[in-house]
This record gives C-alpha cells, structure tokens and sequence, in this order.
C-alpha cells in the first residue's frame, strides 16, 4: 500500500504541475498520462528481469568442439569467460570432443584451450545481443507483465595444434635484406623489423557463434621476429597433414636511403653529394620514381677564377664644359611654317615668321664661350605674279622686256624672270596692271633664271616661283627693247618668306649653347622669324684615375662604352659609342686605350702622346660609362674515363675529357682529381695542364691540353651501387599464402630492394 500511494502521490504532483500549466486539463489526459507512466515502468521492470536472466544464464548454453586436424579431440580444457555455472569455470571435452556450457552470457565470450602436448590457444566468440528469439513477455492475470525465457543452443568448432612429434605445426625461415644505402655495394638488413603470419583463416566454420579472433598463447607462434645483424627471421605456424594456407604479413618501411645525387626536385647541388633520400619499401610501396643516377666517383676540380673588379666607370672623370666646338651648322632649306631640325650636333626649332619679306631678315649670335662667333644668313623663296603701276613708255619699234630681279649683299643685281611683250603702239598697255589675259598687249615670250621656274604654259599662268641666295637687299623690275624715247616700267606684284639659313663663318671656342638674337630687317613682316637651339652637343674631354676604381681588376671587361640613352629631349647623336678621339683628331675604342698590369688599369694615349681624349660622340651632358664585365667560369672537366675492377690498376684514370677552358682566370692554373664526393674511394690520380697564353687583357687563356701524369686507383664507376647496377623490385621467394603442412620447413627470403622514392632525384 504505501508503495502504491507513493506512486499515486507521484501522479498526483505531476497532474498538478499539469494543471498549473494547462488552464483545460481534464480526467481523459490523466488517465492517459497514468497508462504512459505505467508502460515506461513496465519497460524498466522487464529490462531488469532481462539483464537478470541473462547473468543467471538462462538465455544461452554453448558446445564448443576441439577439433585436430579437423578430428574431434578428447580432454581439452575449455574455459569461457561468461559461464556462470557455480563453481564451473572448465570443462574437459569428452569423446566427441565437445565442451558443453549450460550457462553462458549472450554477448562476447573468451574462450581458452588447453592440454598437454598441445599449444594453448584463447579465441573471442560473439553470440551477438539479446533479442526477441531469447524471450517472450507473458501477462499474468493481475496485469503483470513478466519475461519467459526461451533458451537458445549455439555451437562452435576450435582447432587445437598439437606440439608433440613433427606436431600439426609448420616452420617459416628466411632472411630479410633491403638497399637503403647504395654507397656500399652490400645488402643491409631492416631493424627493428617483425615478419607476421596472417592467422583469421586458421579457424573452421562455426554454427550459430561467430569467431572474432583466435591466437596462441605460446612465443614465436605466427611471429618471426627479423635479427638485425643477420637478418633472419624463423616462426611457427599452424599446419594441417594436407596443407593449411598461411599468408604473411609483410610490412612496408619507410625511412630514408643514402644516395649520392646530382640534386633533388629538379634542382641541382653545385656538387653531387650523398643525400639521405626518403624513400618506402614494401609490396605496396608507391612514389614519385624509383631512378638510380649514375655519378662517376671521380671529378676533377678547378680553382675558381677571381672575383671581377667593380668601379671601372668611375675612373673616368669628365670636364665641367664640353670640349670647344665651331657651330657646324649645315645649310636648311624650309618649306613648312614650323620646323625642328638637327644639324651639326645640334636642334633647332624654326619658325619662318609671316607677311611679305621685301629683303632678307638678319639674324646675330653671341655668347656660348665663342672668341668668334658664327654668321648666318637668309634666303627668301616667293612668288611673283604680275605688274602694277605700269609706265607704258614711247618710241620702242620692237618687243619690250621687263626683267623681275632682286640686288644682293654685294650690290648685284641678280634676275629671277624676264617677260616679253610685242610693241603694239610704241609703249606698254596704259592698264594698271598688265594680265596676260587682257587683250590690250601680246606677251610673245618669257624666261627664269636659276632658282626661278613659272608655273604654267605661256599665256596661261605667268607666275614665276623662286629662291634667292642670301643677303636680299631689294627687288626690282627693269625694261629693255629698241627704240625706246622713255622707259617703260612697272612695280613687281610678288610675295615671299624666309626660304632657308645658311651659316657664312662656323665660328670658333663655343663650350656653351650660343643666344640667338631676334631677327630684324626684311621690310615688314607681320612677324620675324625665330630660331631657337634646342639641344647642343659636345664632345666631352675626360681624364682617368685609377685610384676611383671600388676593387681591383684582375681582367679588363669585356667592353667600354659611353652612353646618353635618354640623357636630352633631342638626341643630337649616337646613344651608345665606344669611340674616343685623341688631340690630333683621330678615332679610336675605349678597350684598345685601356691596358693592365697585375691589378693596374691604364688608360693609355692612342696616338703615344700625352693623354688627351674626349668622347667621339657629342652630347648636351657629359655621357655615362657604361662597363660590361667579363662573367668568370671556371674550367670545366666533365669526363673522367674509370677503369673497372678487372682492370689492373682497377679504378684508374685513364681518360679525360668534356673540357671547358674557362673564364677569368688572370695566372696559370692547375686541376685536382679527386672522389666526387668526400669519403669515396680512389687516390693518386693527376693531371697536368698546358697550352696557356695571357693576352693584353689580362687573361690567362688555356687551349685545354690536359695530360695524365698519375691515374691513380681505386675510384668507383659509379658512386651508387645497387646489386646488380640498376633499381630492384620488391620480392618474396615463396607464394603468398603457402600451403603449410604438418612438420615441414619452409624457408622464404624477402628482398625489399631499392624502394621508391618520395622526392624526384636528379
């Protein structure tokens, strides 16, 4: 009663808490809640009642059966782990060889055997979990429900493997051997390593039990562990009369192989070396290559040549002005408005100006460090049309000539064209200007002189173009003909510009740009012209200190040059040149003047007088020096001939070659043979080289003779020496399984071999 009520207080408080929270709770939703406390209940009860069934062993009873050889076997001692018979922990088989275990727990079950003569032996069985097949649910009369028990049978079938005699055992020997160091030509042997025999398929079928696992109490039973000084490994396995497959466990190593290599992952060492290479061997080993490189165990060895000097450029040490200059101005023609121009080391910009010029404009220079300075003159090109402001003249009986002409500087008159009329009435036509259309005169002919051409056909177009020289100082017309009591004549009807420059005196001493004034005169223009300098080069006088130099030559470079690449918004001139020109004028390269001796650079005056040179090139700003330096190498000797082991001496020298003189070197210089890499063999061998010669830039160039005084002995072939000179292959000498048969040896050598490796090797 009181645990009723203590059940019924129970409901009473959760209704309540219910209640609380539900405002409609009513009688159907306690009933409900009441059945679904009772079924939780019950499912705890019956649980319990399960578990306790279970320990009792009244759900499951076992048979094992020993078997030998698949013979029933009498008097094996069989324990199981979760019997819980009282006081029963063993049962001997009988006769058929069966143990029986009444009361055993559904679940995992270690079993052992025993007996004497025989190897002991433990297996787990699994009987899985308790289900529905091991009980039913009865409900009694007052509604208890209540577990029924109803108890299952599983059997088992053991082997057992008996020691006495040749026994039902089999023994598995071998010796185990891997490459990993190929500096010596002998095989090492793994450490630490254990070969296995795979055991799960020992076991018979069973019924109704699974066998999880079955092992040997006894040492060296499927183990063999591998001797690290001999390599050989022995263990015992289990056999039948007819054979019994056994596989072996062969495990995978990874760790590193010692190899000499040129380099790894596609990158090469300055020298080969030996490089401990990470590596994996073993029946399922896998990698990037298995390649073995082949390095001879000799190279020969040269001393580096010296480092290259620095600093050559700053020896050279150029003027504050440029060397003196005339202004070498060549003679322009213009036909655009607006024109840069480059002349004589030097650019311009002109502007022609605009309006008609009646005379040539004068243009004055002044400045520039000149002692004289340098005349230039105008010319003026135009064109003339026709004639105003005629005079007709009298008494001429014949043609009449009127001559288009201009006087120069020297007071010349100077004719540009002459145009010829027919006399119709003893003077020219009374019109105001005379258009060789017009019907009151009769142009018969015409002639231009030198830089003077007319533009059409007689009695078409009658405009003359032309060029005058320099120095304009009018233009005027003329007349001629027979008879003639008074003048005909009449005003040139023309237009013209500044057509070109032209310079009468170079001048003397310019160290600077000159200023070029405003021009002036020419009658009047609407605007003068301008001429502005641009940019305005020089050759640049230079000195030379050795003492500038950062660190000492030992060759001179390969090349000198001066450079004004972007030095001036015009370039004026060449931006690379190795030319300099010496006080009598004459060219020559910057390499030939330099001399050295020891680690003495000399610049030396071509022409063998006192030193005087400037740059060939001209330039607004004085040049860069720009070196380029020899790239020292070192001699090379790639081929080294090694004689094998049968040959006497064995590994001599016995040829050389692959040679490569080298670069840089300033002395005589020698070779040393020697192993390629430290702590190989070989010894003794030498070679002496010959056939140099040092130029005058101080390089000591060999032809590459090299003779062999010594060959030595003892160097390898090849640095690398797996058995058999190439890469080996994983194997086993046995099948995998073997059939293992009652008291039989079976000797299996397991050779790893090279492996593979986990980086590229060059």
């Amino acid at each position: 009663m009181k645990k009723l009520f203590s059940i019924i207080t129970v409901i009473a408080i959760i209704a309540v808490v219910i209640v609380a929270c539900k405002d409609n709770f009513n009688e159907s939703d306690f009933l409900k809640l009441q059945s679904q406390l009772k079924t939780q209940q019950d499912t705890a009860k019956l649980n319990q009642q399960l578990k306790q069934l279970n320990d009792a062993g009244a759900l499951l009873s076992v048979t094992i059966q020993v078997v030998e050889d698949r013979t029933p076997l009498t008097g094996v001692d069989v324990t199981i782990s979760n019997d819980v018979s009282s006081g029963t922990t063993k049962v001997t088989t009988d006769a058929n060889g069966n143990a029986v275990f009444t009361k055993v727990r559904v679940g995992a079950n270690t079993v052992i055997l025993s007996k004497t003569g025989y190897a002991p032996a433990t297996a787990v069985l699994d009987f899985g979990s308790v289900g529905a097949t091991y009980f039913q649910t009865v409900v009694g009369a007052n509604g208890t429900t209540n577990i029924v028990p109803l108890k299952q049978s599983r059997s088992a079938i053991l082997p057992i493997y008996s020691n006495g005699g040749t026994g039902s055992f089999a023994t598995i020997t071998g010796k185990v051997t891997i490459e990993n160091d190929l500096s010596t030509s002998a095989l090492e042997v793994p450490q630490g390593l254990t070969i296995l025999a795979n055991l799960n398929n020992i076991t018979p079928p069973t019924v109704g039990g699974i066998v999880v696992s079955y092992t040997f109490n006894q040492a060296g039973m499927g183990t063999g562990a591998v001797d690290n000084t001999t390599g050989v490994f022995t263990m015992k396995v289990p056999a039948t009369a007819v054979g019994l497959p056994i596989n072996l466990i062969v495990p995978n190593i990874t760790g590193t192989k010692k190899m000499a290599v040129n380099g790894i992952n596609g990158v090469n060492f300055a020298a080969p070396q030996y490089f401990n290479v990470p590596t994996v061997w073993g029946p399922t080993a896998t990698g990037l290559a298995t390649n073995i490189p082949a390095i001879p165990g000799a190279i020969a060895v040269f001393a580096n040549p010296p480092a290259v000097g620095s600093g050559l450029d700053k020896a050279f040490v150029f003027s504050a002005t440029g060397y003196p200059r005339t202004l070498q101005f060549g003679n322009q023609a213009f036909a655009s408005q607006s024109t840069t121009f480059t002349t004589g080391n030097a650019t311009y910009q002109f502007d022609r100006g605009t309006g008609n010029f009646s005379s040539s404009p004068i243009v004055t220079l002044s400045g520039g460090g000149a002692s004289t300075q340098a005349v230039l003159k105008t010319q003026l090109t135009g064109t003339m049309s026709g004639f105003s402001a005629i005079t007709a003249g009298s008494g001429y009986t014949g043609t009449i000539t009127l001559t288009f002409q201009y006087t120069n500087g020297a007071g010349a008159l100077v004719p540009i064209a002459d145009y010829t009329f027919n006399n119709v009435t003893g003077g020219l036509p009374t019109t105001s200007t005379i258009d060789p259309s017009s019907p009151n005169y009769n142009l018969v002919s015409r002639v231009a002189y030198a830089g003077a051409a007319f533009n059409g056909a007689l009695g078409v177009d009658n405009t003359v173009t032309f060029t005058t020289a320099t120095d304009v100082q009018s233009f005027s017309v003329v007349s001629s003909g027979a008879g003639g009591t008074t003048s005909a004549g009449g005003t040139p009807v023309y237009s013209s510009s500044v057509g070109g420059i032209f310079v009468s005196n170079l001048g003397v001493g310019y160290t600077s740009a000159p200023t070029i004034s405003a021009f002036t005169g020419g009658g009047s223009p609407v605007a003068q012209p301008v001429l502005k300098i641009l940019d305005f080069g020089f050759q640049w006088p230079f000195t030379f200190n050795n003492a500038n130099i950062t660190s000492a030559y030992s060759v001179l470079p390969t090349n000198v040059q001066f450079n004004i690449a972007n030095s001036n918004a015009y370039p004026i001139s060449n931006t690379v040149s190795t030319s300099v020109t010496d006080q009598n004028g004459a060219a020559t390269t910057l390499l030939n003047d330099l001399s050295i001796s020891g680690t003495t650079v000399t610049l030396n005056d071509p022409s063998g007088g006192v030193l005087s040179l400037r740059t060939s090139l001209y330039s607004a700003t004085a040049p860069a020096v720009v070196i380029t330096d020899i790239t020292p190498s070192p001699s090379k000797m790639t081929t080294l001939t090694i004689s094998g082991l049968a040959a006497t001496p064995a590994g001599a020298i016995t040829a050389v070659g692959g040679i490569t003189p080298g670069v840089g070197y300033n002395t005589i210089y020698g070779v040393t043979i020697q192993p390629t890499v430290v702590g190989a063999p070989g010894a003794g061998a030498t070679v002496l080289l010959s056939g140099f010669t040092h130029n005058t830039s101080g390089a000591q160039v060999w032809n590459g003779t090299a003779t062999i005084t010594n060959q030595g002995s003892g160097y390898l072939q090849n640095l690398n020496m797996p058995q058999g000179g190439s890469p080996v292959a994983f194997s086993i000498t046995q099948a995998n399984p073997l059939t293992a048969q009652s008291g039989q040896t079976y000797t299996v050598n397991i050779t790893y071999g090279t492996g593979t490796h986990q980086i590229t090797v060059n």
